[in-house]
């Protein structure tokens, strides 16, 4: 099995051509074992079952599903299962740990199910926390849902966009606030669009709403104003968000073979760190990744660096292929820590980690082992992170991974070897879900700051952004904390009743009464959304919105705009977003558009512009071999299109190009410069 490039190379040939820069291979980099850092479990060997089914083992999730997002600032979580999505606060999860229970995996119902009936790829909170997106597994589409109206127990999606059938490898939301309306995404056929929350349309880049193809995976910068972008061919770009490229970087020298960039993180503006997985495999086969830190070095016109890292997480035999690395970062932590990334393989059951540190973690080796990035062992097995096991004591694997930072009480015994009660605050916790729907938490605990009394400044108690602390008797006190429905709401409605009739803080006790009583006063959604909180219809009723245009004008090159053809903003008629009939049914909540609706085509041949022809750079999710994606029976998987698809009546996606025909921006690029960083001083 292969992971293919259909389309030539923007650099020349299947695998990417080394371009004119200088590259350069830099000493490979250490790995330490340190009792400096390490991971304690949030209740010892208690883990949560926090889905209320597991995926099945014969259809497991594709490789780069990532079903587990947290807004610490609200104090909730959204997880992904086969069927449904669950909405839960992490203050409720974090004391389900500790509940009476027979054995160590704990029994746990969430404040509230999205009864979706469909099998779902992605999930995301915006930086603002504001909206939580969906995308489904087949057909993809974005499912956008107000925050606000979620807390009240409304599962109705404010509105959707369509991705014409296309299926998601990622949904990367921008990192900032400011900027939160943005989302990279990424389709399992390699395009690259950028959904903008606020106009509810796919921005418009040089060559349209089709940024680059043949991308397998992207970063936003840490200031969210450019992004990184991963290639199948192994190579990377730098880009804009609405296309305009910076520059390019090369397959590292000494990577051999057919690779594809299959994680990124951007760490600074002249920083990377880049994974790379074989895209020719076997069934069953234990990939190895390819773990290098890429730095630009600007000292040396051109020139960039690349410095092996050891590998994080060894991989074991699993059947999500190609493997996948989930990277998430804390970025300086008092206070000596500048990074402390934590790597989640899809392929192993082991998490591991990656640091930089101003001083040595480790006693073992030279003082010069500081303010470099090092893989990082714990010395002591216990402070170790590692998934459970399944109930026929077989591996798992993850399918989210996020940082929990809403805790605001300290952890006891931090430093069991030494004379710390408590830890001066909260710590950050880290959080995986796994295939069968089990959530396991630790809590990262560094020495060094027990020992100062600091606290790592991104948690919400630190910040002073969350709501006031309460005591803990009333967090416990709290409905969403500690609600227990044992069955998920009647298609259409809610176990939290209508939102209607509620008044203010009704529904809500505790730490989450204020954060409820904001939303009913909320004089209206972010981005400009109409709401549809206290509405009594279905959450699939008919005449749900689609994606509201408000551009006017022809878009660039006289191509259709995204979806032109179809009435943007008017109500559907017919069976169009309510047609499923009841919970468990495998056709999109969202339905397709009434047979009305005009097929969108090319502005030159007439011709319906889905697929044009050419063969996917990634291979379809039609066709089941995905990244990896199983071809699931029709009891396991949905059949239908995703989330407002239009793959029955094409709209005007991927009519802006055909990759076949247009140049390539990516080989724009001036000969030799690599980076331009004219534009801002920080990215």
């Amino acid at each position: 099995m292969a992971f293919q490039m259909g389309n030539p190379s923007p650099l020349g040939g299947s695998m990417g051509a080394v371009s004119n820069a200088q590259t350069q291979t830099g000493p490979d980099l250490e790995e330490i074992q340190t009792e400096a850092l390490g991971f304690q479990a949030i209740a010892g060997e208690s883990k949560l079952r926090l889905l209320p089914s597991p995926w099945p083992a014969d259809s497991l999730p594709p490789p780069t599903a990532s079903l587990l997002s947290i807004a610490s600032k609200k104090a909730l979580l959204a997880a992904a299962g086969p069927e449904s999505v669950v909405i839960a606060g992490t203050d409720s999860v974090r004391q389900a740990f500790s509940a009476s229970a027979d054995g160590n995996i704990k029994p746990y119902t969430p404040q509230l199910t999205i009864p979706i009936g469909m099998r779902v790829s992605q999930v995301a909170f915006s930086a603002d926390e504001d909206f939580l997106v969906l995308s489904a597994e087949t057909g993809g589409g974005l499912a956008v849902y107000e925050v606000q109206a979620l807390i009240q127990g409304n599962t109705q999606s404010t509105f959707q966009l369509p991705t014409n059938g296309a299926a998601l490898r990622a949904l990367v939301p921008n990192p900032t606030p400011e900027t939160a309306e943005l989302f990279a995404v990424v389709t399992t056929n390699g395009e690259l669009l950028m959904a903008n929350l606020k106009t509810r349309q796919f921005l418009n880049g040089s060559q349209g709403q089709v940024l680059k193809d043949g991308v397998s995976y992207v970063s936003w910068s840490t200031q969210g104003k450019q992004l990184v972008v991963g290639l199948g061919n192994g190579t990377l770009c730098q880009m804009t968000p609405k296309g305009e490229m910076k520059g390019e970087i090369p397959r590292p020298p000494a990577l051999e073979g057919d690779q594809h960039v299959s994680s990124i993180l951007w760490l600074e503006n002249n920083v990377f760190l880049v994974a790379h997985t074989p895209s020719s495999f076997e069934a069953g086969q234990a990939l190895a990744t390819t773990y290098h830190v890429v730095t630009h070095q600007a000292s040396k016109a051109s020139a960039m660096m690349f410095q092996k890292l050891p590998e994080p997480c060894l991989p074991f035999e699993m059947s999500r292929l190609p493997h996948f690395q989930f990277m998430r970062r804390l970025k300086n932590f008092p206070p000596n820590i500048s990074d402390a990334i934590v790597v989640a393989s899809t392929a192993s059951v082991d998490i591991g980690l990656v640091t930089r540190s101003k001083t040595p973690l480790s006693s073992d080796v030279s003082a010069e082992v500081s303010n470099v990035f090092t893989t990082t062992i714990m010395a002591d097995d216990s402070r170790r992170a590692q998934l459970p096991m399944s109930e026929d004591m077989g591996d798992t694997s993850p399918i989210g991974v996020g940082f929990d930072l809403s805790s605001k009480d300290k952890v006891l015994r931090p430093l069991p070897k030494e004379e710390y009660d408590a830890s001066p605050g909260p710590l950050p916790a880290l959080m995986i879900l796994n295939n069968e729907g089990i959530l396991a938490s630790w809590w990262i605990v560094y020495a060094e700051s027990i020992r100062q009394g600091t606290s790592f400044p991104g948690l919400v108690a630190v910040g002073g952004t969350q709501t006031q602390q309460q005591p803990q008797a009333e967090r416990q006190a709290s409905s969403f904390a500690n609600a227990r429905a044992q069955t998920a709401p009647p298609f259409g409605q809610t176990t939290f009743g209508k939102p209607e009739t509620k008044k203010p803080g009704s529904m809500f006790e505790g730490p989450l009464s204020q954060l409820a009583n904001n939303a009913l006063a909320s004089p209206g959604p972010a981005f400009g959304a109409t709401s549809t909180i206290g509405k009594p219809s279905s959450p699939w009723a008919d005449g749900a919105t689609i994606c509201a245009s408000t551009q006017s004008g022809s878009p660039a090159f006289s191509r259709p705009s995204f979806g032109s053809t179809t009435p943007m903003g008017a109500t559907t008629q017919g069976t169009a977003f309510g047609t499923a009939g009841v919970i468990g049914a495998r056709q999109s909540p969202w339905g397709k558009p009434s047979s009305s609706t005009p097929v969108a085509t090319d502005s030159v041949s007439g011709q319906p512009s889905l697929g044009g022809g050419n063969i996917s750079p990634f291979v379809g999710a039609t066709t089941g071999n995905s990244f990896g994606s199983n071809t699931a029976t029709s009891s396991q998987a949905p059949t239908s299109s995703g989330f407002a698809s239009f793959a029955s009546k094409p709209s005007g996606f991927l009519t802006t190009i055909t990759s076949s025909n247009a140049e390539s921006p990516f080989g724009k690029v001036t000969s030799g410069a690599f980076f331009d960083y004219g534009m801002e001083a920080d990215t």
